[in-house]
């Protein structure tokens, strides 16, 4: 069986035969497939292939045999990030979230179409190490790990100390804060609300023109809630072949 859909490639890994491994962010979520000379230059969609490309893809499905890419169409090659490290750093983060977060072939239509539009618009940002944050914060809304109310997980008391404490997405009271929760200002935790709550996307483009420094406790969280967690995108290729 074959199908055709849109997806982003997250990593390349070489193979036996010039072949290339390649691990698709899609709409139907995170695929492995292999490309039989995908290494070469004389594939005619190589360039389909490489890390942080945005293409059409065609692949034949055949359970349990890997899935293969017979055919990829370059929509984007996002060549703008590739050549600048502060982009292509930005980028890399956001992808090492996904593929510490997502489960294979678990349907996720709703975070390809944020990545994309974050991959498209990070080259327009000032500052791409926060913009990028702001997806790890959005990443975290879409798992449902971020406590947005205003009272400590915990006990239920309101927060009205000048300082938030936050870990794995928890809110804490000063009471039960611990040497590892993450603190946030008053005005921080404002900014990370309005990022959250953003409904339009340009909206997050014009705050990523300011130098707004949270990316770091951003980060910081998105850690936490990893801690917790185990790496899906690792748990997959046991058992399957390539032919």
């Amino acid at each position: 069986m074959q199908i055709t859909l849109p997806g982003v490639v997250l990593t390349n890994s070489p193979a036996e035969k010039q072949y290339v491994i390649v691990k698709i962010f899609s709409p139907a979520g995170l695929l492995s497939a292999f490309a039989k000379n995908g290494a070469s230059l004389s594939c005619d969609f190589r360039e389909s292939l490489f890390p942080i490309s945005f293409s059409l893809f065609t692949i034949q499905q055949s359970p349990p045999k890997m899935r293969k890419v017979i055919q990829g169409e370059l929509q984007n090659p996002f060549t703008t990030i590739k050549s600048s490290y502060p982009l292509l750093q930005s980028a890399g983060k956001m992808i090492q979230a996904i593929l510490k977060t997502q489960w294979h072939e678990k349907p996720s239509p709703h975070l390809f179409s944020l990545f994309l539009n974050f991959l498209q618009r990070i080259p327009e940002t000032q500052y791409p190490n926060f913009f990028s944050s702001m997806f790890l914060l959005k990443l975290l809304q879409h798992e449902g790990s971020l406590d947005l109310s205003r009272s400590c997980t915990l006990c239920k008391t309101p927060l009205e100390s000048s300082t938030i404490y936050r870990y794995e997405g928890a809110l804490f009271c000063e009471k039960h804060a611990h040497e590892e929760t993450i603190s946030f200002s008053q005005e921080e935790d404002h900014i990370l609300r309005v990022i959250v709550q953003a409904k339009k996307f340009q909206e997050l483009v014009c705050l990523a023109e300011f130098p707004i420094d949270i990316d770091t406790k951003i980060d910081a969280l998105f850690s936490s809630f990893l801690s917790e967690t185990s790496e899906p995108s690792s748990l997959y290729y046991k058992g399957k072949t390539l032919l």
